[in-house]
């Protein structure tokens, strides 16, 4: 298993210094407050959880952005945290700056060919570490992202209608496949992730989803595919009528599974990203992201995801978990700090495989059926 680290500390925050953004290269005008974030773990948690973390066989997945690369400081201060897992147990993450979208997908792809390039020679020839898994996260440019949740189900289709550049995709599509097998032939496990909803692209067997998001996942030899089974970004649209359980991870997985998945992607392990995305922004929602589902809080509803996963069959070594935070940490009530503890990784470990699926909810479905509908506009 590893845990993921949206990086580090107020004022060199992954997701990025200052804590209320101020941007206008990507994002457009930003007004203060507009676009706070939750109060991040630092680097020094990262560091006091690795103990527990190693002991009980948990790699990390560490953020790290694009435009650190050229600051020793920085790169410095992520080095102490990979010295203190142990290199082989970290996963670098690579994401580009908000200005060039955060996420890699058809519009940035060269740059973000030209940041991984950088990081493998840090990584390997700078600082000696013997190559891991790399990761791949392509999503939609962040400030699509923003427009495409706030959009309604018409405007969503005629965003990616507007977005769909075939000629960019095709060519995103090649440089990361070059990409990865230049990354493999270096000693590099390479893996791809996206929206697990993506799955549903199939579903009329063309990728016009996949082409509005800008994310070419089809004909790149990945050593594994990852796909991110969040339930927070898709329980809004099932809410407050109907809540959305694990029983989303499980499907979703089978979903992938029933492709059939050695046809589509041939010597690609399957995987997934459980995560119910905290620490994120705080939007309007505000403390959404934190409460999260019932009364069980983050860490408890993490740890039925990762039992969702082991009942459709995923061992513990083929999921990741959306976030450190989340699960070993607890921001107070009107989400202003955070207190980590090593208290709540344990649950997340424990092998499920063999037990009882959990039971169908409504809204899954209900995500299925949106999803087709998008599909069939594309």
């Amino acid at each position: 298993m590893y845990v993921e680290i949206v990086e580090a500390v107020p004022g060199d925050a992954g997701r990025d210094d200052p804590l209320v953004l101020t941007e206008r290269c990507d994002m457009g005008s930003v007004s203060a407050g507009g676009e706070a974030f939750a109060p991040q773990m630092t680097y020094q948690d990262v560091i006091n959880l690795a103990p527990t973390l190693k002991a009980n066989g948990i790699k990390i997945a560490l953020a790290i952005q694009a435009h650190k690369l050229g600051n020793s400081t920085k790169m410095n201060a992520i080095a102490n945290v990979i010295n203190a897992m142990g290199a082989a147990n970290v996963y670098p993450w690579l994401v580009l700056s908000w200005c060039d979208g955060y996420f890699v997908n058809d519009t940035n792809y060269n740059t973000f060919a030209t940041a991984a390039n950088s990081l493998d020679t840090w990584w390997r020839i700078t600082k000696g570490y013997a190559p891991t898994t790399f990761i791949v996260d392509e999503e939609l440019r962040w400030a699509r992202s923003r427009q495409f949740s706030g959009a309604t189900a018409t405007n969503k289709i005629t965003l990616m209608q507007n977005w769909t550049n075939t000629t960019n995709y095709n060519n995103a599509r090649t440089a990361l496949a070059n990409l990865v097998t230049n990354f493999k032939n270096k000693g590099w496990a390479v893996q791809g992730t996206t929206a697990a909803v993506a799955l549903d692209d199939f579903y009329d067997g063309d990728e016009g989803i996949m082409k509005g998001w800008g994310t070419p996942i089809t004909g790149i030899s990945w050593s594994r595919i990852s796909w991110q089974a969040y339930r927070t970004i898709f329980m809004a649209q099932c809410a407050p009528l109907t809540v959305m359980s694990n029983f989303f991870v499980y499907d979703y997985l089978n979903t992938a599974k029933n492709l059939p998945w050695s046809t589509k992607f041939p010597n690609t392990t399957l995987g997934v990203d459980i995560g119910l995305t905290e620490p994120g922004p705080v939007f309007p929602e505000g403390l959404d992201y934190l409460d999260v589902f019932l009364t069980q809080g983050v860490a408890k509803e993490l740890s039925l995801d990762v039992e969702a996963a082991n009942s459709a069959g995923q061992t513990n070594t083929s999921i990741g978990v959306y976030d450190l935070q989340g699960a070993a940490c607890k921001v107070n009530s009107n989400g202003t700090s955070v207190t980590c503890s090593v208290s709540n990784i344990t649950s997340l470990i424990a092998p499920r495989i063999g037990q009882s699926a959990p039971l169908p909810d409504t809204c899954t479905p209900t995500i299925h059926t949106a999803m087709h509908v998008l599909d069939a506009a594309l």
